[in-house]
């Protein structure tokens, strides 16, 4: 069976990274990176109770990932947090 999306609620990551979980968020990079590379999508979304969920970007590239990725390092570097 292939996978074909991957979604990702970012409230999900920003809660791993809360609290510095971060293996959990590395895992998700790589289903994320291995998905697209098997010409899928990763649509990262905000969930919300009562409404539709708020699509925040869609990435087909292994590159894409890996730039939002370092975004995520650079925030966390910030916080001295670095994955």
């Amino acid at each position: 069976m292939k996978i074909t999306s991957l979604l990702i609620n970012i409230t999900d990551i920003e809660d791993a990274l809360v609290l510095e979980r971060n293996p959990i968020v590395e895992s998700i990079i790589k289903s994320a990176i291995d998905i697209v590379k098997n010409g899928g999508k990763v649509v990262l979304q905000r969930e919300y109770t009562n409404s539709p969920p708020e699509i925040i970007a869609e990435y087909y590239s292994e590159q894409e990932i890996v730039d939002w990725k370092d975004k995520i390092n650079n925030t966390q570097e910030l916080l001295n947090r670095a994955m």
